[in-house]
This record gives structure tokens, sequence and C-alpha cells, in this order.
């Protein structure tokens, strides 16, 4: 019986892979074709601003969570701190007095960048968004930081 149980769980998901596999595969593979736009889409981040990010959580925090969680963003903003730990610094939201900003998450690797930056200091990160609620902002997972 559980194994019966595994196997329809398993099929979906072979028989989904097996009618895209090829369309998806030459889609990540001949980026200059296009293809249907889905893995171009997951591959290229969405550039934007933290403002952008806070002005669109403000308007609607459902469609802000609905457009970036769990996508790739290049998001440019003024630093407005940096954690004392190093685990984290917060780009600046809508305005200065935006409390739901961007919390950007950094690694050991990242450590050494963000100690040099200064309040204000316009970064670009990306990475992406892990998180994302109308108290707390946005959380981003940095894979660069220039």
């Amino acid at each position: 019986m559980l194994a019966l149980l595994l196997l329809a769980t398993l099929l979906p998901r072979g028989g989904g892979d097996a009618r895209k596999g090829t369309g998806d595969k030459s889609a990540t593979t001949t980026s200059t074709k296009g293809g249907d736009g889905e893995a171009t889409s997951q591959e290229k981040p969405i550039v934007v601003t933290s403002a952008k990010l806070g002005s669109d959580l403000r308007a609607n925090a459902l469609k802000a969570a609905e457009t970036y969680k769990g996508k790739r963003v290049t998001v440019t903003g003024p630093v407005s701190s940096i954690d004392a730990s190093g685990d984290y610094f917060n780009l600046q939201g809508a305005d200065e007095f935006d409390l739901a900003g961007v919390r950007i998450d950094i690694d050991d690797s990242q450590k050494g960048i963000v100690s040099k930056f200064s309040p204000r200091q316009k970064v670009t990160v990306t990475g992406e968004v892990t998180d994302v609620g109308e108290v707390m902002g946005y959380m981003i997972k940095a894979e660069s930081i220039e």
C-alpha cells in the first residue's frame, strides 16, 4: 500500500518533467531563443530598487509577496543599518521612516565587504527573496554584493 502511494506521488512529477523536459532544457541551454520564457525568467533576476520594494509592500503586501517571494532580485538602495554580528544588513525601504525595509542575509565570505559599508551608502545586491511580510519587510539571501 505504501509503495503504491509513493509511486502515485512520483508519477505526476515524472510525467510533468518528461513532457516539459525537452523544451525546458533547450530554453536553458539556448538562452537566445527565449522559448516559453519560464526558464529564462527564473535565471534572470528582477531588477528593482529598495524604495520600489517598500512602496509595493505598502500598496498591497499580498501582491508584493506573490511578486517577489522565491524570486531572484537585483536590488539597489541605501544602507540603513548593519548587524553587529555580521549576519545581515538592511537597505532603506520606501523612505527613511519605513520600518519594513529590506533585510539582506549574508554569509561569512561577504562580511568583509559589508564591514566597509557606511550609512546611506548605495549598494546593489543580487539574491533570492526568502520572505515577505508587512511588518518585517523583505528578507533576501545575498548571492553577490556590489
